[in-house]
């Protein structure tokens, strides 16, 4: 491989005048080259040495290295000759040096005047140029990766294996060889010495570079391997010239033969993988990443990291998992990790540097610049593997010409070798190209991904509102993938697209020349249209868009407050507005394909309009005839002109959409932050003595919410004061009580110690200020907890001590149902806790915020939701003077008012502003509002409808057997207890069922008329090519034939257009409202054990992104396959049609087609499934996320939950990685099939002498088959991943619905017009499978009847009402309402004539009176009137006008959950329904707001008959009867001063730990 030159050089005799010739036997020492030759120079007087035009020396490119040139001369010939050897520019004796030793070589060259039919160049240009091709390269390029090597550590020696060993033994036997060869050599010259030095120099540091490599880096040398690789293909090289030149030296033949051996030898060596085990400590395997609670991936270690330079060029790395796909079903666990250096923490950490800088700009940000320094270089060097791969593309045509004009069947058969090697490089460097716009795309949308998520995790509570779960999520799933997927065609439309049309019309003036012209022309014209029509495009998006996320702004509230639509029946009323979007949605779909068919008529019609132009105008001006190598050549060209001009509006609309993606992620980007810079955050004292008044926090000024929205959305009023001139202070190791009215502010004082709210500068106090010394944990009023188990919730990231967490799980009372359930601390929460009770809940969010020991806690109202008892004791060993906490500052909202006697300072707040402050003494002193709620603690004595001798004991004789009795453990019925279902995935093929289902979905008559456009396509677009070669072959007239392709042109661009519009407009649209209609209205008839089970996010991910695909992406996947499978089938049978021996060639090829696609559908089928699947996780927590958004910041776990975005992002983006390079696997493999098709055309067209006609139409369409070949099983793989989305549907849409809304038999028109409700031996579970949840319950309710329900948590309250409403159907007996048996009534008329108030039920995001009454049956007024009657917003001071017309928040996030109670109310009292339920409608207002609340049900509902839940027995104790329950049964029921009067009554013993607890 390097080069050894010394010349033997014997005498010659002088030969007689006039002619000298001058015999020199030389031989000359090469790694491979060893030739042992007789240069004879003969000179003539009368011939002329100087050389000739063709023989001048080389340009500046082809020199020599000076360092492999020597100037010592060994033999001098005639000086004539020096000026022809001179290879570059030398000075004095060197150039004559260097001049002697080429001509003794043959003169530089360099082709050898004697090798005209070998292409043998001369000895001096192998031995100065070629054969030191190799040292040069490891010299450069060696040294620079030595450098880079040698920082990295290294394995030791106790490492080094054979293979080590074996390439060290290889290298030193090549400089060995290197030296026997120079020994050999009878002269040595300095010339041969100085390149014997260079060629051990250059071994050696391939020594060295060897050892540092095997031992510092795991992955095979691409410098060594390309050096070893070049070296032997240069030895064969110098082999086959020592053969031409007939060297009779056996010895250095058989050198020249062992350096080839040798260089295979070191290249096999360095294929082969190195054994794992020894790199597992030198930093490889850095990047892998490794599964645990903070967020991080594992995976099996990804190949592609050790993967060498031709198994990265061909995708080898990819067998073993594609191989493990035709194996079995891919899972999860069988895929790779994602590589260090593509980890969303990685990508995302470039993107927030440019970000930041971006944001401090004085003119503004800019995303697209910011995009830009990120992906840039990267996607540069993608843009250069373009360049190249378009410039080989251009190649074809030149081979295509010779190939028509060949005059010889060798010559014939190189052109055919060429036009493969051709087509082999060309996707080599496409599919490189491809592969890096991968990584740039997966670069950008993670970062994009994580950016989202960083910046709603600051967002305000104004923009949050704005911007609901499912627009977010429509920013993930959507938005984010266009710019990503936009990045893969990109540089066609910026500059490759305009590049391919410019050369394709520059080499048609070649062969047409001015006729292009028209061509040109043609194209002009038709720039207006598609520019007019892409606008317009960008208008219809950008309106689909707002669309889809206001859909998904409804599907968020609808999934969110489904209990509740389910309870008030209000399903038609959301389906109504959902449904109204989806029509708007449909509209620009159609506007769209229209608009998409009008495009596409222009575009696919301008390839051949051009082609028309150009061959009228040459034909009709020209007076010449259009030759094969012209129509062919041409054809070719004009073929290569269709995929610029094809792609180019594909590539416009992308970018339409695109610019719509980048701008709404923009402006999400840069909407309102939470302002939380009064927040002023300070280390916690080291120790607090109980003497010593550290101040905690502090709160000084006014602060109110974000900018509130009024009735127009877009209209934002400054921000109202919520809080007005506080100035309180709270100290280590304080308990303090804030109460007050609802909607005094209490939960907004506690959110402004988070930061949560904006200050406002006031006269009095210009500069609001909150200081907290220490860390906040926070209970909010609304539990949040973790779709994950018990433990990890109280945990919350933190370490596990045993001690404390066990002291945590019993001051909580956690204990007890720990023992319970089925896998204690274990258990799985669900979804915003579905597993458990409220109670439980409650309880879990205490014991968070108790583990986390931090400095300042903040409890907003925590206890509300839990028995007395209970209550009592979680307050006692928690909160109170010897519980948990008592060295932490405490901040507690509350209603219940008995704990206050147990404070050191209490709060009162109304209307925002403190009316009373001090210690309860001190304030009771004050006879103000804090006296006013005490007084109505008392429990009255009296009932209404008591017996005149009912027994009723007084509070204060039932205290001491109260404070004796123990608490009955609550053991919830496993029934009660959904758990979360995990995500289904399909394995396997796709069922023709699904198949089936999305045609029928298009219906019969539509497809039918697409294949029969798309078959007349195809087959008018191959007939005007085959009457082209008709036409030249026959001599055809000139108007006839362009008559006759005129026609055929006209009908090709018709049936496009008409494919186009049936395939979207008749197709696509009936199929995706069809489908989505479909889930839609079956999703609302689920049973409410659905939702109970499975996340809101993966239930709008069906939503977003699989509706996403039946809208947009199915319909062209199936247009794309259809026409792509056509134009394969039909370049088959027109090759072989004409080449009927091509139909040998065509069955093996045939074969590897098949096992190739075989291979890969089934291993890119399951990783578009994982893709899909792992994508939900990403959504749900997202969502998760945002719900819990005020709780995560309390906590200060920002940083952790973006960790767990990180993992779920990388955790899908293996499945998405490896789907994606999978179809780089499947292109080159294919790719190579469809050069082997050109090869086998080309070559039987030659050897049977085809006519040059036939070989030009042919080859034409040959040379489309490298493209189409691998696009068909792209586009095959595209329909088959995307038809998953279909399945995805369908399985949503084949689940257990509930009864049905209208039965046959029909209730009377008034029903329910008295109320009499009877359970007669009724039971029911919560779903099939489970133990009863209530077992024989007979009981009857009279009319008017008021029913107080009670019972310890999980006794199966709440399970009777959901009952009644037929939440539950009956497994046992019957409910009969007024004569009518509600299993046969309809669930509408049911629901809409009884009434329900839960608390909290979420507010929609609608005009205020429509929360009240969605189906407006009654006007605002009285709408507004309910509300004042339920004393709820007319107090609602965050509404600025106090209008009907003003909206709520989404899901209410600004009212409080006694605001939200209230609204439930005004919703009840608007209605006044004949029956009316009430489920804890009181749990979270004050007892003085409850008083009134009572009084307005007792005055409104007079005449109805009420169920009422509380857990506050003076709710419930002036009711008519009492029904206690108990594990689901009926333990008493009747009047209450009879309950009070039994001794051993459950009620009364409720009655007695109620009053101990007042007390």
């Amino acid at each position: 491989m390097y080069d050894w030159t010394a010349l033997k050089k014997n005498k010659s005799s002088a030969p007689p005048p006039p002619t000298t010739t001058i015999t020199t036997t030389s031989t000359s020492t090469s790694t491979f080259l060893a030739p042992t030759s007789t240069v004879t120079v003969t000179l003539v007087p009368t011939l002329t040495l100087a050389p000739t035009p063709t023989l001048v020396a080389p340009t500046p490119t082809l020199m020599p290295s000076p360092t492999l040139v020597v100037p010592t001369p060994t033999l001098v010939p005639t000086p004539t000759l020096a000026p022809t050897l001179v290879p570059t520019p030398i000075h004095g004796d060197d150039q004559g040096a260097l001049t002697a030793w080429c001509s003794a070589h043959g003169g530089f060259g360099p082709w050898d005047s004697k090798g005209n039919d070998t292409w043998d160049v001369t000895t001096c240009f192998q031995s100065a140029i070629i054969n030191n091709l190799p040292a040069a390269l490891l010299l450069v390029v060696g040294t620079l990766r030595l450098i880079q090597l040698r920082r990295r550590p290294a394995a030791s020696a106790e490492h080094w294996g054979w293979h080590y060993w074996a390439k060290l033994i290889v290298i030193a036997a090549l400089i060995a060889v290197q030296l026997a060869a120079y020994a050999l050599a009878n002269d040595h010259s300095a010339v041969d010495g100085t390149i014997l030095a260079v060629q051990v120099a250059a071994l050696a540091l391939g020594f060295a570079l060897a050892h540092t490599e095997h031992t510092r880096s795991r992955a095979s040398s691409d410098v060594l391997l390309v050096v070893w690789l070049v070296g032997f293909f240069t030895s064969l090289l110098d082999v086959k010239h020592l053969a031409f030149h007939h060297v009779p030296l056996a010895p250095l033949t058989a050198l020249a033969i062992t350096i080839s051996a040798l260089s295979f030898a070191s290249f096999v060596l360095e294929l082969i993988p190195k054994s794992r085990g020894d790199y597992e400590l030198l930093g490889d395997d850095a990047g892998a990443l490794v599964v645990d609670d903070d967020g991080t991936v594992a995976g099996v270690a990804n190949p592609e990291d050790t993967a060498n330079l031709f198994s990265r060029l061909s995708f080898w790395w990819l067998n073993d998992l594609m191989r493990r796909g035709q194996k079995h079903v891919l899972r999860a666990d069988d895929l790779w990790r994602v590589a260090a250096s593509q980890a969303t923490a990685a990508n995302y950490a470039k993107f927030a540097a440019v970000w930041d800088r971006e944001l401090v700009k004085p003119n503004g940000p800019s995303l697209f610049r910011a995009i830009v320094v990120v992906i840039g270089p990267t996607f540069a060097l993608a843009g250069l593997l373009k360049f190249v791969q378009d410039l080989m593309a251009f190649t074809q045509p030149a081979l295509l010409q010779r190939l028509i004009a060949h005059e010889s069947v060798p010559q014939g058969v190189a052109i055919a070798i060429g036009m493969f090697l051709v087509a082999m490089t060309q996707s080599l460097f496409v599919n490189q190209y491809f592969q890096l716009c991968l990584v740039v795309g997966t670069q950008l949308r993670t970062a994009l991904t994580a950016a989202v998520y960083h910046k709603a995790l600051r967002l305000s509570l104004n923009a949050k509102s704005q911007s609901s779960t499912g627009q977010l999520v429509n920013i993930m799933s959507v938005d984010v993938q266009k710019l990503s997927d936009l990045l893969t065609y990109l540089h066609v439309g910026l500059w490759s697209g305009p590049f391919q049309i410019g050369m394709s019309l520059y080499l048609l003036w070649d062969q047409m020349g001015p006729a292009v012209l028209a061509g040109l022309a043609v194209m002009i014209l038709v720039m207006p249209v598609n520019t007019a029509l892409a606008k317009r495009q960008r208008v219809v998006q950008k309106d689909q868009m707002k669309n889809k996320d206001h859909r998904l702004k409804l599907m968020d509230e609808f999934l969110s407050g489904i209990k509740v639509i389910k309870l008030y029946a209000w399903e038609k009323f959301f389906l109504g507005r959902i449904d109204h979007v989806r029509h708007k949605e449909m509209r620009n779909i159609r506007k769209y394909g229209y608009l998409n068919a009008v495009t596409g008529f222009f575009w696919m019609c301008t390839p051949f309009a051009v082609a028309f132009a150009t061959f009228a105008v040459f034909l009709l001006t020209s007076g010449e005839q259009l030759t094969p190598s012209k129509a062919f050549v041409s054809l070719s060209l004009f073929n290569l002109l269709q995929f610029p001009m094809t792609m180019l509006p594909n590539v416009i609309s992308s970018v339409v959409d695109s610019s719509v993606s980048l701008n709404r992620i923009y402006q999400f980007l840069t909407a309102e932050e939470v302002h939380n810079e009064y927040l002023h955050r300070h280390n916690a004292p080291a120790a607090v003595s109980s003497t010593v008044k550290a101040e905690a926090v502090r709160v000084r000024g006014s602060f109110a919410w974000a900018k509130t929205a009024s009735s127009d959305e877009d209209d934002l009023t400054a921000p109202v004061p919520v809080l007005n001139d506080l100035d309180l202070t709270f100290l280590a190791r304080e308990l303090v009580c804030v109460i007050g009215k609802v909607g005094g502010g209490k939960s907004s004082l506690l959110s402004a110690i988070l930061g949560e709210m904006r200050a406002v500068p006031t006269v009095a106090n210009p500069a609001p200020r909150v200081d907290v010394a220490g860390s906040l944990a926070y209970v909010s009023d609304e539990s949040w907890l973790l779709n994950a188990s018990i433990r990890d919730n109280i945990l919350f990231g933190a370490a596990l001590d045993d001690e404390w967490y066990a002291a945590v799980i019993r001051a909580t009372c956690l204990d007890v149902d720990l023992a319970v359930l089925p896998d204690g601390d274990l258990c799985l929460v669900g979804e915003k806790g579905v597993s458990l009770s409220g109670g439980q809940k409650k309880r879990l969010a205490i014991a968070r915020a108790v583990y986390s020991r931090h400095d300042v806690y903040l409890l907003d109202d925590p206890l509300s939701a839990l028995d007395a008892q209970v209550g009592r004791q979680v307050f006692d060993a928690c909160f109170g003077p010897n519980g948990l906490l008592k060295d932490k500052c405490r901040i507690l909202v509350t209603h219940q008012l008995h704990f206050l006697n147990q404070c050191q300072l209490v709060v009162n707040l109304r209307d925002g502003r403190v009316s009373e402050l001090g210690t309860l003494d001190y304030v009771k002193s004050l006879k103000g509002d804090t006296m006013q709620l005490l007084s109505a603690i008392a429990i009255p004595t009296t009932t209404r409808g008591a017996d005149e001798d009912g027994d009723v004991p007084s509070p204060a004789s039932s205290s001491t057997a109260a404070a004796s009795k123990t608490v009955v453990p609550f053991v919830m019925n496993k029934g009660d207890r959904p758990q979360i279902v995990s995500e289904t995935m399909a394995s396997g093929s796709i069922p023709w069922s699904v198949y089936t289902l999305y045609l029928k979905s298009c219906t019969w008559r539509g497809v039918a008329m697409f294949l029969v456009a798309a078959v007349a396509n195809q087959a008018l677009s191959m007939s005007a090519n085959i009457w082209l070669e008709y036409a030249v072959s026959h001599d055809v007239d000139t108007s006839t034939f362009l008559t006759v392709y005129g026609v055929i042109g006209v009908g090709f661009s018709a049936m496009a257009v008409l494919m186009t519009i049936v395939g979207w407009i008749v197709c696509g649209i009936r199929a995706a409202r069809t489908l989505h209609n479909r889930m839609l209205s079956r999703v609302a008839a689920y049973k409410m054990e659905f939702f109970d089970t499975q996340p809101v996010g993966r239930v709008i991910n069906r939503f977003a992104k699989d509706v996403n695909v039946v809208d947009e992406t199915l319909p062209r996947a199936f247009q794309s396959m259809i026409r792509t499978f056509l134009a394969v089938l039909s370049v088959m049978l027109l090759i072989s049609a004409y080449t009927p021996a091509f139909l040998a060639v065509l069955a093996p090829l045939a074969v590897a087609y098949w096992f190739i696609q075989r291979i890969f559908i089934a291993s890119s089928r399951e990783l578009r499934r994982l893709d899909s699947v792992s994508r939900s996780p990403v959504y749900t927590h997202f969502g998760e996320s945002l719900d819990g958004l005020t709780v995560i910041r309390a906590f200060g776990h920002q940083s952790r939950f973006v960790r767990g975005l990180y993992a779920r992002v990388d955790d899908n983006l293996r499945a998405y990685y490896l789907s994606t390079t999978s179809n780089r696997w499947l292109a080159v493999r294919l790719e190579f099939i469809g050069a082997m098709v050109v090869l086998a055309a080309a070559l039987l067209t030659v050897v049977t002498h085809a006519d040059s006609a036939v070989i030009g139409l042919t080859l034409s369409y040959a040379l489309t088959t490298t493209g189409a070949l691998n696009w068909t099983i792209r586009q095959l793989c595209d329909v088959e991943a995307n038809i998953v989305a279909v399945e995805r549907i369908h399985e949503y849409s084949e689940l257990p619905v509930e009864a049905p809304a209208l039965m046959p038999t029909r209730p009377p028109p008034h029903w329910p017009n008295r109320g009499v409700i009877q359970f007669e031996h009724f039971a029911t579970r919560y779903r099939a499978g489970l133990d009863l949840v209530l077992h024989d319950i007979h009981v009857t309710v009279p009319a008017a009847c008021k029913v107080g329900i009670v019972g310890r948590t999980g006794s199966g309250k709440s399970s009777t009402l959901l009952a009644l409403f037929r939440i539950l159907e009956a497994a046992e007996g019957r409910i009969v309402l007024d004569g009518v048996t509600s299993r046969l009534s309809d669930s509408t008329t049911a629901v809409a004539d009884h009434d329900h108030s839960a608390g909290p039920d979420p507010c929609f995001r609608e005009r205020f009176a429509r929360n009240l009454d969605p189906f407006e049956q009654h006007d605002d007024m009285a709408a507004m009137a309910s509300a004042r009657r339920g004393s709820s917003c007319g107090e609602d001071r965050r509404r600025p006008s106090g209008q009907s017309s003003s909206h709520a928040v989404a899901h209410g996030a600004t009212l409080s959950l006694g605001q939200r109670q209230l609204v439930c109310l005004a919703r009840a009292l608007l209605r006044h329904s004949q029956v009316l339920v009430l489920d804890e409608a009181t749990a979270q207002i004050d007892l003085e707001t409850d008083r009134i609340v009572q009084q307005t049900i007792r005055a409104q509902f007079a005449h109805c008959t009420i169920l009422t839940i509380a857990h506050r027995v003076n709710t419930v104790i002036d009711s008519d009867r009492i029904l206690v329950l108990a594990g689901g049964r009926v333990v008493e029921y009747d009047a209450p001063q009879r309950l009070l009067a039994q001794n051993g009554s459950v009620f009364r013993a409720l009655v007695e730990e109620s009053s101990a607890q007042h007390h």
